[in-house]
């Protein structure tokens, strides 16, 4: 366009020619802005009024030049935002600062929303006085909608690399767990091993020499290993069962005194020196596996024994529906740090050995009869509670009699 208004005004060095050329030049930029129909390009009078249409702003805006033209340009706003001033605020920024730009919507014929670019400057003449605001404006809602869409796909990529993170380290925790599990495991085998294998070979090579004194004591030290093996594979089969729901549990009416008895028998055994006090127990029955029940006391009194001081205490109380049996020793008691992990699996505390089973077990068996299990640290020993509904109770267990898998 430069290139034909030279050659027209070369041609015609006069006044008038060089009047023609200009008006031939604001005629072919008037039909460009006219053509444009990506932009809309429009002229705003000073006080807002439009006064100039484009093929680009009916095309994205929905009104014709006679709809339009001497309309205030604020009818394109949504109402909260024509209500608070910010159109004229605009064109308040434009003459001071020479233009003004923003993104944000605005309303089509058809009162429906698009998100838009926009550009105002202040238009002034040769003599600089201001005679009105130069408008373009851009209709990018779908780049807005591209922009949404991929921001959004950046949070959920965020979001799943967090939840990936968070299983990556519950992998990793629980590689750890099983690790120490097994090594714990081989540790707490060792020990019994060792006594049944070397009790065994001392018969085997040694029976004919043996008091009788010696061979009792020699046999008694195969059944304590056996014993403590026996525990060890009964805790191992029973936290995996717990873990997929297929441990079978009795559901019988058991006297509070006969699993209370047989657990404080069998710790007895597998512990020959061990000081084990039971208070007086209340005459009540609870609704379960007597052999499970025992086997959750046993877990307490060996975890007293192994962890605690002499002696341990047994004791029982009825709290409405609940009875609560409640075991202690005289050591220190749980550390602080300990607590909330003490019921977990494999959660051990401290180098006294056991495989962290024994607590969780307890707690789960607990639940399985639709009670609980959990540490009282008020005292300066604190102590373990086993609570269990007692029979009849509401929130008994209420399966028919037999066994069920849980």
């Amino acid at each position: 366009m430069g290139e034909v208004l030279a050659a027209d005004s070369a041609g015609d060095p006069s006044p008038g020619g060089a009047a023609d050329a200009l008006r031939r030049s604001e005629q072919r930029f008037r039909l460009l802005v006219e053509a444009v129909e990506d932009y809309a390009i429009f002229m705003l009078e000073p006080d807002g009024t439009i006064a100039s249409w484009n093929a680009g702003a009916q095309r994205s805006k929905g009104w014709t030049a006679d709809e339009i033209v001497g309309r205030h340009f604020r009818i394109f706003y949504p109402p909260e935002v024509a209500a608070s001033g910010h159109p004229e605020h605009e064109l308040e920024v434009a003459l001071r600062e020479g233009h003004y730009e923003e993104e944000g919507w605005r309303l089509r014929k058809d009162g429906s929303r698009f998100w838009a670019t926009v550009l105002i400057t202040a238009v002034r003449d040769p003599a600089g006085q201001h005679v009105g605001f130069a408008k373009v404006t851009r209709d990018t809602t779908s780049r807005r909608q591209l922009e949404q869409e991929r921001e959004a796909a950046l949070e959920a990529l965020r979001e799943a690399n967090a939840e990936l993170a968070v299983l990556n380290e519950r992998l990793r925790k629980a590689a750890d767990d099983q690790a120490q599990f097994l090594a714990v495991t081989a540790h707490e085998l060792r020990t019994p091993v060792a006594l049944l294998s070397g009790s065994a070979e001392l018969l085997a090579e040694h029976d004919a020499l043996l008091t009788e004194t010696e061979r009792r004591d020699t046999l008694g030290a195969m059944t304590s290993g056996a014993t403590r093996l026996r525990r060890l594979v009964d805790d191992l089969l029973t936290a995996s069962r717990l873990q997929s729901s297929k441990l079978a549990v009795q559901r019988d009416e058991v006297p509070l005194a006969s699993f209370v008895g047989a657990a404080v028998d069998t710790v007895r055994r597998t512990h020959p020196s061990s000081e084990i006090v039971v208070g007086p127990l209340p005459s009540a029955t609870v609704r379960g596996d007597s052999d499970r029940l025992a086997q959750a006391l046993e877990n307490l009194l060996t975890n007293a024994l192994r962890h605690g001081r002499p002696p341990v205490e047994v004791a029982a109380l009825l709290d409405g529906d609940l009875l609560v049996l409640r075991v202690c020793d005289h050591g220190p008691g749980v550390s602080s740090d300990m607590r909330p992990r003490l019921f977990q699996r494999f959660a051990t505390g401290s180098t006294a050995g056991g495989t962290g089973l024994g607590l969780y077990i307890v707690r789960e068996l607990a639940r399985v009869h639709g009670g609980d299990a959990r540490y009282d640290g008020d005292g300066p020993q604190g102590a373990f509670l086993l609570e269990l509904p007692l029979a009849g109770a509401a929130s008994a267990a209420t399966a028919p009699e037999g066994s069920e898998p849980v």
